[in-house]
This record gives structure tokens, sequence and C-alpha cells, in this order.
């Protein structure tokens, strides 16, 4: 497959700030039918609180909606209007291209056109790339950014702006932003991240629909530049940019790491892109290869993407792959280092003496230190203070980059035990300057989500399978070794480079 570089021709060359931290906001079509996703637009404006004039366009609205006013006309809102919302048909293009052009020359405030509404390029009609054309060159004119058409818009968290439709985001700011090119995707993934045990906080979602003008590329640049996200999740079918996409993202990942979730692996999944959004997603081995070169990091299943990003989010990355597995049940350490080997990168970590020594005293005398070495099976029988123990006692061994620990309940030893005994004694070894990432693997569904819940509260990022926490580690691992200096992994990990 030939990727094609040629990108379309931008509306404007200005900054995109506009987009996440506008002084105003104005909505094209609001309507007073709920049933409307401009409606739901203000709807979600309102309820993530937005602090920014927000103004109504719409002829038919003589009196204010939901506590906002409305004007027949762009041109007659008094405010500052930096952002405006297009939720109006695509056969209005003509009028509300003037408009916005209008409002350029006489104010000089609008900096951004953000288009929820279909019927453009999309659907593959002359008079559709028409509208949309017309759309790029009105906004190209009047020195504006144009977002979609065909899009469900952004989300910004920080900044408390909502130009979705969308209902049930969590609208807690963190680290994460994503960019996604489908938009139903992207709202997934947004309410996927807020379902977690302690819902994972959201920074930006960004939905580009036909990418008439601002494309991916554009917004990975931002996103690299953003002081407030501290990793990138993108969500990838396949792009006719795609050399300029991957180039922005290749140096965003210098900054903070960018994770993959590209799809179109299979025959059929290609197929169904190709008819979803155009893009041709085949030639998979091709992108995966550019995946590595410009070092993103790849996930199949979006469950591991989401628990990655939350990792990268919270978590310090370590300086190598040398894993430490401790575990109070055999099968599922057993299962765990399959795991671990599946996904490449990682090997078991080599205890110091002094570690071995003090693993074997604390623990009962039937458990198995050592045995592969980096590995403990401290058998059901022990209590939650010794497990707080071992693993704060692995996590100080120089030659350990990350402990990797499982836990099934017992009627010895609950989970809500274990969370407390690890939360009186990790603050102490972060104090000390062995602030090593520590991946907590609680087995057991709801009977652990109280656990899990109290461990994410004060800063811990928790696990419900070896898969999800393997695949995390080793993303960790992957993007810690390539951003590291040649030779400096070898030398971390005790070998000659």
């Amino acid at each position: 497959m030939k990727i094609n570089t040629m990108a379309p021709a931008k509306a404007a060359s200005g900054t995109l700030d506009a987009a996440f931290r506008p002084r105003g906001i104005a909505i094209a079509g609001a309507s007073a039918d709920v049933t409307k996703p401009s409606h739901q637009v203000l709807s979600n404006l309102l309820e993530a609180g937005y602090p920014g004039h927000i103004a109504l366009i719409n002829p038919n609205l003589t009196t204010p909606l939901l506590g906002v006013p409305a004007y027949p006309a762009l041109d007659h809102v008094p405010g500052p209007v930096e952002m405006l919302i297009l939720a109006v048909p695509a056969q209005t293009t003509p009028e509300m291209v003037e408009a916005i052009g209008l409002r350029a020359r006489m104010r000089k405030d609008l900096k951004v056109v953000v288009a929820i509404a279909g019927g453009f390029g999309e659907t593959g009609t002359p008079q559709g790339a028409a509208w949309q054309s017309e759309l790029v060159e009105g906004c190209r004119a009047a020195g504006v950014r144009l977002i979609g058409p065909n899009c469900i818009g952004i989300i910004d968290n920080k900044n408390r702006v909502d130009t979705t439709f969308l209902s049930g985001v969590w609208r807690r700011p963190g680290g994460v932003s994503l960019l996604s090119q489908s938009g139903a995707m992207g709202a997934w993934m947004a309410l996927e991240l807020g379902v977690q045990p302690m819902p994972i906080g959201l920074n930006k979602m960004i939905s580009l629909g036909n990418m008439a003008d601002v494309d991916m590329a554009d917004m990975m640049e931002y996103l690299g530049k953003d002081p407030t996200t501290r990793a990138v999740g993108l969500y990838l079918e396949g792009s006719p940019q795609a050399r300029s996409l991957l180039e922005a993202a290749g140096r965003v990942t210098a900054r903070k790491p960018v994770v993959v979730l590209k799809v179109g692996r299979t025959g059929r999944g290609s197929d169904a892109a190709l008819s979803h959004t155009g893009a041709l997603a085949g030639a998979d081995a091709i992108y995966d290869g550019a995946f590595r070169q410009y070092g993103l990091i790849r996930m199949q299943r979006l469950d591991d993407f989401i628990v990655t990003l939350n990792a990268f989010d919270k978590l310090p990355l370590p300086l190598g792959g040398r894993v430490s597995v401790l575990t109070n049940a055999g099968g599922p350490g057993v299962y765990a280092l399959d795991c671990l080997s599946d996904v490449g990168g990682l090997e078991l970590a080599r205890f110091s003496p002094a570690t071995r020594t003090m693993l074997a005293n604390m623990l009962p005398p039937f458990a198995s230190v050592g045995h592969p070495d980096g590995h403990v099976d401290m058998t059901g029988g022990v209590s939650a203070k010794m497990i707080a123990q071992s693993v704060a006692t692995t996590l100080r061994d120089p030659g350990v980059d990350a402990v990797f620990h499982l836990f099934v309940p017992t009627k010895f030893t609950s989970a809500d035990e274990v969370a407390r005994e690890l939360l009186h004694l990790l603050p102490g070894i972060k104090r000390h300057g062995l602030d090593k990432p520590y991946f907590p693997v609680l087995l057991a569904g709801h009977g652990v989500a109280a656990a899990r819940k109290l461990l994410e509260e004060n800063g811990l990022v928790t696990f419900g399978s070896p898969d999800q926490a393997a695949a995390a580690l080793a993303a960790m691992v992957r993007y810690s070794i390539d951003r590291q200096p040649p030779g400096m992994e070898a030398a971390v990990n005790g070998r000659t480079p």
C-alpha cells in the first residue's frame, strides 16, 4: 500500500487554542427540541460548566433557552465569539459561509468553526462535496480554522468545554487525551475511561470528522505541546495523510507517549474501514513497521489501550525490563509469567542476596522465593502485612525495575486489608527515591472492587487481569528504553552494551 502524503489545503495557519479555550461560543441551529443534537450540545456546555459567553443562533428562538440568550443571526451577538458550532443542515452552507465572513470582517473575533452536521463530503455525492468545498473556502477566506464537518466535536475537561452531544462522559480532568478518526470510537473510548474502578481522568477528546481543514497531524502537534496532556491515545483506521500524522506523532513521543489503536488489521476489517471513513486501512504490516519506526505504542485491544494510557498517565517509567512477580496463588502466578513472556521485552529480575534473605525471613517457611529467580509464591496463607512488606522489599532491590503483584482474596486475607497495608508502606518507599512502577493485579472481579478503588484513590493503578497489566508494563518498558541513549538499558541491566 502506498501512503498518500497529500494534505488538504489549510483554511488558516492560526493557533488552535480557541478550539479548547474559546472566550465565547455560539451555537448555530440551537433548538428547544431535546432530541436535537444542537440542544444536547448546549446542555453539555452548561453541564461542563463552561465559564465563557454562550449565544444561540436561531431566528425562530425569541426567548432564552436554558437561560442562554438567542439571536437571529451571528452578527447580532454582542459578546465575543471565538468558536462557532454549526449544527445546521448542510444545505444552509451558503448562508453560514456568508455569516462567518461577515463576523470575521466586522468583529474579527471568530477563530474556529466546529461543524457537527453531516451531509458533506462523507456522503460521496457531488452536492455534499460541493458544500464541503464551499465551507472550507469560506473559512479560509475568513481566516478561521474548521473542525469537521461530520464530527462529534471536542471535549476539554480542564477548560470545561464540551461541544459534543454525548451522554455520561466523566468530567474529571486527567492527563489522558484521545484523538479519534471515528466519532463513535472517540465516544466509546471517552465513556470507557469513566467506568473503571476509579474513573480515569479525561483531558481532551477530539473527533475531526471529514478533516476538511484541521487534520489529525494538526491536532497531534497541538497535543504534543499541551502541558496538561501526559499521554495521547490515537484511534486510527487509515489516513490519506498518514506520513504527516506519523511524523507529527513521532515528534510528540519525544515528550510524551502516543498509544495507538489501529483497526483494519484483517481483510474484513480493512474493507469495513474503507466504507466507513474512505481511508485505506490495508497493508497492516506497513503501519505496524511505521509505528515502531516513529516510537508509537500499538495496542490490539481496547481494554489494553485504556489501561496502558492510564499507566502512562499515573506511573513512573521503568528504567528497564527486569520484573519481579509476587503472588499468593500459584496457578495465577504461572499464568502471569506466561503473559509477561507473551508481550516481549521483559525478563525476570535477579534478586540480590539481601532481598532473598529478607523475603525468606518475613514469609512463611513454605513460601517459594526465587524459583525461578525474580518470582515469589507467598502462598495462600500469607498475611496482608507480609504481602505489603514483600512488595516494599522487592521494590527496594536495585536489580528490579518493576514489581508485578497478583493477589487472590482468601479466608485468611482480604483485599481491603492488603490495600490498607500497601498504602501504609508505599509512601515511605517513594520518599527514599525508589519510585518504581508497581502493578497490583487484584483477581476476583466485584470482590476486590472496593480495594481497587481505595488504591486508585490514593494514586496507584490497579489491574483486573495479568494480561492487561503485562500489556501496559511492556508498553512502558518499550517506551522508556526507546528514549534512553544507546547502551544505557544494557548498563542498567548489568550487561555490556
